[in-house]
């Protein structure tokens, strides 16, 4: 039988309150013993998240702002779980990137449009988001009262899952001292926050303030050794990023992780976190022209093609017809890269479907390669060769590296004595 436990930081501690720009760390300390096991995967955070007008009034539709799309992944730089005080499961640095990664490549079209929507913020279509915001209904009216779904959402909870590998372990763990740490974003009032138009200043044009964050432990009755060793095999993520230099034909370098199981790119904007405009979780550059046909940087790319462990992919480096809109008809075909991208990450398959094409392009566009290799290759270096039509200065092109890491805890009746990594 399944219950939840829940642990709550006392709202004066959290390192969102104030106003002045912190570095106090978020810690969540839990303990587990006798017959009593937690189960990380079906664990979460609840996070209580409130945007206002500047004199406290709810937003409205004139305001034109509202919460980011995966608005509580943005709040932190860098998220590890520790075990025994030794860290088991990590994501160091681009959190929220990682975080939005994470679920869109995962989870299923009927997930994100359900559980993903109303419950962990996942919603990309920024319109939506600003009504679900605004004190108004669809239709800018109060003649008819709107679903309590789509308005009036401007002081409410999200669920939050830490894009760690710990995160996604489904089998019960045993008695232990256990911790989750967060590193918060310094810049989180901007982070969280996504505005149509201008960009936005908060104290100026808008408050927003962090309520509560609570842990939620699932956890088990089961009989368990109190000694013993647990051997955790967990898909963590790599997070680096590089100047992305200019339009045209590119090359890059990287090092990567030897156990790399798949790798992602993207390319983002430079101001992201700082600017309303761009949240950290929407993976994409800010107008390169004409942004009422689309045409953003991310948008237009021509070509690309990876090289890692001897294998290349795609195996050839085809172009998606790209033409501006400077031209009598613009063509963007970027089908093909959508569907590789669901493909090589299995949602095409997937019996709930995946993200649709709007979808991916509204949240940036994602490119994503598995890669399946012989088990002693080593390899580190990759080589990215890609080709941009157009350029946001000072943005950057991004490279996810999904790679597993293989922890031994070692448990001497009830404690953790140690913790080992067997692999990188």
């Amino acid at each position: 039988m399944l219950n939840y436990i829940i642990f709550n930081n006392v709202i004066d501690r959290l390192c969102f309150r104030g106003n002045a720009k912190t570095t106090m760390v978020e810690m969540f300390d839990f303990s587990i013993g006798g017959k009593t096991t937690w189960i990380p995967a079906k664990s979460y955070f609840r996070i209580g998240l409130k945007l206002t007008k500047v004199n406290g009034n709810p937003v409205d539709n004139n305001d034109s702002v509202a919460f980011a799309h995966l608005a509580p992944g943005n709040l932190f730089d860098n998220v590890y779980f520790m075990a025994g005080g030794q860290t088991v499961s990590s994501i160091v640095n681009y959190a929220p990137q990682a975080h939005a990664v994470g679920y869109r490549l995962s989870k299923s079209g009927a997930w994100l449009n359900s559980v993903g929507k109303d419950a962990y913020g996942w919603q990309p279509d920024y319109k939506y988001r600003e009504m679900m915001a605004s004190i108004l209904d669809p239709d800018d009216t109060v003649t008819v009262s709107p679903p309590q779904d789509v308005s009036q959402q401007n002081d409410v909870y999200f669920m939050y899952k830490p894009p760690i590998g710990i995160m996604e372990h489904n089998k019960p763990m045993g008695s232990g001292d256990y911790r989750f740490q967060f590193n918060p974003n310094a810049n989180f009032k901007t982070s969280i926050v996504e505005s149509g138009g201008v960009p936005k200043t908060p104290g100026t044009d808008y408050l927003v303030s962090v309520t509560s964050m609570e842990l939620y432990i699932c956890t088990e009755l089961m009989d368990v050794s109190p000694s013993g060793t647990e051997v955790l095999h967990l898909m963590e993520h790599q997070v680096q990023s590089k100047p992305l230099g200019g339009a045209g034909d590119k090359n890059f370098d990287f090092t990567i992780p030897p156990s790399t199981k798949a790798i992602s790119v993207f390319i983002q904007s430079g101001s992201t976190g700082t600017n309303t405009k761009i949240p950290p979780s929407t993976l994409s550059c800010l107008v390169a022209q004409d942004y009422a046909n689309g045409l953003d940087a991310q948008n237009s790319i021509k070509s690309i093609q990876l090289t890692y462990a001897n294998i290349t992919k795609p195996p050839t480096r085809w172009s998606s017809e790209f033409i501006p809109n400077t031209q009598p008809v613009a063509v963007r075909k970027l089908q093909q890269r959508y569907l590789d991208t669901q493909i090589e990450s299995s949602q095409a398959f997937s019996s709930g479907g995946c993200e649709s094409l709007q979808q991916w392009l509204e949240g940036g566009v994602l490119l994503h390669y598995s890669w399946i290799r012989d088990s002693n290759d080593r390899s580190t270096q990759l080589q990215i060769q890609v080709d941009y039509a157009t350029y946001e200065q000072g943005s950057n092109i991004f490279v996810i590296s999904h790679y597993t890491r293989s922890c031994e805890i070692q448990i001497d009746q009830g404690y953790i004595s140690s913790v080992q990594s067997i692999t990188i």
